[in-house]
């Protein structure tokens, strides 16, 4: 599985990597520091799954989930965020975001969620 990390954050991106690097049958293919990096990112790679985060230069996370999701695109996404409130919750989950996790919290919860997608794809 291909997994693309969207966040304008290096330290994060990189302990995402990390955190991932590890799990067989996962090729993370780029982190993208910016919203227009990571739609022209999602098209060219066409990943199975992305980690998004909300607030991006240039175009933010709420546009980047549209913008995938607009051709209903099955990409499995994770919406990953300091903003953790229930607008942003409501607003991402009605776009078509599979899981919204809060980055202070619930952060290394990605690790269990990729690994459950990981291996029921094999």
């Amino acid at each position: 599985m291909r997994l693309l990390i969207i966040d304008d954050s290096d330290l994060i991106g990189q302990k995402l990597k990390e955190l991932l690097q590890d799990l067989e049958n996962l090729d993370i293919i780029g982190i993208a520091s910016n919203g227009y990096e990571g739609i022209e990112m999602y098209w060219r790679y066409k990943p199975e799954i992305v980690i998004l985060d909300i607030r991006l230069p240039k175009v933010n996370g709420i546009e980047v989930l549209q913008n995938i999701r607009k051709v209903k695109s099955q990409a499995k996404i994770i919406v990953l965020t300091n903003y953790n409130n229930l607008h942003f919750k409501e607003v991402c989950l009605a776009e078509g975001a599979d899981y919204f996790l809060d980055k202070s919290t619930e952060f290394e919860n990605v690790y269990e969620i990729i690994n459950e997608m990981v291996v029921n794809l094999t």
